[in-house]
């Protein structure tokens, strides 16, 4: 028996046979309660009334819209008037399939199946439902997308057109720093001059911007508590900085607004911060996000070290970014030996090997 309310099992010891006859009888009573109730509850209302409540305050706001997207926008208008006890994993499935012939790409139905495996997941943990349909469900599989890097020539061409031509000239700060510290695009909106250390060549990753309904602007902690960290920076990168301040003073000044240290990095010339999105939408070599698999590359040609790579980046693990960048790492490995082949190759050749040396002669 499992309760609800932690999800761990309740366990009872019972003296004699008839308690235990006694015990099984009163769990079948509750079972078929349980399971009588999920024939009268419509999923829709397990979600918005049930599911939904106990998330939020239990994950980010961030996430948590996205779980009600997920929910009004997806799950209710294609399975909310399906009863819990009805749902079978063929409805899913169909539902997914759906999607797709909508011109969906495979990552809404694989979000949908998540956030649907954990609601009936508690359905089922409160004894609504005998078993999760999610597991009986096929989901269309998310293409695998390559890491899409920049070699030198083209970052640098990159960031000269961006830097002078005028409708990208905004991003062109943000696009920099990124390919110098390999932030995320919501960190790099999030950043103020109070996180910048110019002494000390650091910065302070402290909070992440995003984009809630309706185009608000909202700032929230970082993805994770190991996202919090701090960011050693490039001579270069600090100057730059320096020069970006600097811009943005003579501007205040210019349009009758004040600079502090908590001004935000990333502004227009009138004070209203960058939109990240909007950065991203205008960043057309490639994506956004990919500024980030660049500044990688860049660290493991260096021969950095991955955990060093991983405090810099923000992970959890070291091994999760050895599982991302395994094939770049790979790729460093190869070109390593290859080297080390060519010199030890060299080594050798420079040296006279002469087989009468190992050879004892023979005389008589």
């Amino acid at each position: 028996r499992v309760n609800p309310l932690t999800g761990k099992y309740v366990h009872r010891f019972l003296v004699t046979h008839e308690e235990a006859v006694a015990a099984v009888q009163e769990l079948k009573i509750e079972l078929e309660q349980g399971y009588e109730s999920a024939r009268v509850v419509l999923l829709k209302d397990y979600l918005l009334n049930t599911w939904l409540p106990t998330k939020k305050h239990s994950v980010k706001e961030r996430t948590y819209v996205n779980y009600e997207v997920v929910v009004r926008v997806h799950l209710i208008p294609r399975l909310g008037s399906l009863k819990l006890s009805d749902i079978r994993g063929f409805h899913l499935t169909n539902a997914w399939n759906s999607m797709m012939a909508e011109g969906m790409t495979a990552h809404i139905p694989q979000s949908c199946q998540r956030k649907l495996y954990n609601a009936l997941e508690m359905a089922r943990k409160e004894e609504l439902i005998p078993s999760n349909p999610c597991s009986d469900a096929s989901v269309p599989p998310v293409p695998r997308i390559g890491l899409r890097v920049l070699d030198t020539e083209q970052k640098d061409i990159a960031l000269d057109y961006a830097k002078n031509h005028s409708h990208f000239k905004p991003y062109h700060p943000m696009y920099y720093l990124a390919l110098e510290t390999g932030i995320r695009r919501g960190e790099l909106e999030g950043l103020e001059w109070r996180d910048i250390d110019f002494d000390a060549k650091r910065l302070r990753v402290e909070r992440t911007v995003y984009m809630a309904p309706g185009g608000v602007r909202k700032v929230t902690s970082t993805k994770t508590e190991d996202s919090n960290r701090t960011v050693s920076l490039f001579k270069e990168s600090v100057e730059f900085l320096r020069l970006l301040k600097f811009k943005q003073k003579r501007q205040a000044d210019k349009y009758g607004w004040q600079q502090s240290k908590n001004t935000l990095v990333f502004t227009r010339h009138d004070g209203r911060p960058i939109l990240g999105h909007a950065a991203s939408k205008n960043w057309k070599r490639t994506r956004f996000h990919d500024t980030r698999h660049t500044h990688v590359t860049e660290l493991f040609n260096e021969d950095t070290l991955a955990s060093g790579v991983q405090q810099r980046l923000g992970h959890r693990r070291a091994s999760t970014t050895t599982d991302i960048y395994k094939h770049i790492i790979k790729g460093v490995q190869e070109a390593a030996m290859e080297q080390f082949e060519k010199k030890r190759a060299k080594k050798r050749r420079s040296k006279v090997w002469s087989v009468t040396s190992f050879v004892t002669p023979q005389t008589g």
